[in-house]
C-alpha cells in the first residue's frame, strides 16, 4: 500500500462506519473488539436516554449532541504514539467481527 498522507477526519470515519451497520449488537460487537485488541479488561456499554434538546432552537446544530447517547468506555491506556495511529484504523476489523455467530461471546477478564 503506498501512503501519500492523506487521511480521514475521524468523525467523519466513525460515522460512515455506523452507517455500515445493520441495526442490532454490531457496532457494539466492534467496540468490544478493539478494546479486546487494546488489552483492555473491562468495557462498559451504557445507553444515556436522556435529552437536552427542548427549549434549544431547531436550527441549533447542536441539537444532534444533545439528545440521547450510547456511551462506550474500556480500560486500556490511550497514550502511545501507536495509539494515536490505531484510532486511523477503526472498523477495519469490522468484517471478521460481522462473520462471528451473535450467540459468541468475549471474554475479556481472562
Amino acid at each position: 500500500m503506498f501512503v501519500v498522507g492523506q487521511r480521514e477526519r475521524l468523525t467523519v470515519r466513525i460515522k460512515g462506519l455506523i452507517r455500515q451497520y445493520q441495526r442490532g449488537p454490531g457496532i457494539i460487537k466492534e467496540f468490544i473488539q478493539n478494546a479486546d485488541d487494546a488489552g483492555a479488561t473491562w468495557v462498559h456499554v451504557i445507553m444515556d436516554w436522556r435529552d437536552f434538546r427542548s427549549g434549544v432552537p431547531t436550527d441549533d446544530p447542536t441539537r444532534v449532541v444533545l439528545g440521547p447517547a450510547l456511551l462506550i468506555a474500556n480500560g486500556s491506556t490511550f497514550s502511545e504514539p501507536e495509539d494515536f495511529d490505531a484510532i486511523q484504523r477503526i472498523g477495519e476489523s469490522w468484517q471478521s467481527l460481522a462473520e462471528k455467530p451473535d450467540d459468541q461471546s468475549i471474554d475479556l477478564a481472562a
